[in-house]
C-alpha cells in the first residue's frame, strides 16, 4: 500500500510502490486521507453533502496515480479515500499488506526529526514492513 497526500513529494514513493507491486505481482492500495474542517454542530446539516470535496480528493488521487498506472499497466490499483486519521487508516491497512510505502518531506517542526507524525506513528504500529521514501 502507498500513502498519497497530493504533494509534490508523492512522486518518489509512488515510483517505489508501483515498482515493488510489479516485482511482487501484487495489487497496490493507494490511500488518501484528508481532514474535514472543524465545524459546529449547527453547521453539520448544511455541510452534510461532502460530494464536491470528496470528488476533488478523488480527482487528485486519480491524477497522482495515472502516470504510474500507464507505466505499470499490470499493477491493479485500489483507491481508498477516507476522512479518518491517516496514521490510523494506514496501520489498519497494513494488517492486509505486504509493504507500506510512505513519503516524507525530510523536515519536521521538531529539530533533528526527519519523519513526520504519520510516518513516525506508522513505523511504530504497522503490521508489516514500512518503507519511508524521501
Amino acid at each position: 500500500m502507498v500513502g498519497v497526500d497530493g504533494s509534490a513529494t508523492d512522486d518518489a514513493p509512488l515510483r517505489f510502490a508501483f515498482h515493488e507491486a510489479f516485482l511482487r505481482g501484487a495489487d497496490l492500495r493507494a490511500v488518501h486521507a484528508w481532514n474535514r474542517p472543524a465545524i459546529s454542530h449547527h453547521a453539520v446539516a448544511a455541510l452534510s453533502d461532502t460530494g464536491p470535496e470528496e470528488n476533488a480528493h478523488a480527482q487528485m488521487l486519480d491524477e497522482a496515480l495515472s502516470g504510474w498506472s500507464r507505466k505499470y499497466p499490470t499493477v491493479t490499483v485500489h483507491r481508498q479515500l477516507t476522512t479518518e486519521p491517516a496514521a490510523t487508516t494506514i496501520v489498519d491497512v497494513s494488517r492486509r499488506a505486504q509493504l507500506v510505502v510512505l513519503g516524507t518531506r525530510g523536515h519536521s517542526r521538531f529539530p533533528g526529526r526527519r519523519l513526520g507524525s504519520i510516518s513516525h506513528a506508522v513505523l511504530h504500529h504497522a503490521a508489516c514492513p514500512v518503507a519511508v521514501i524521501r
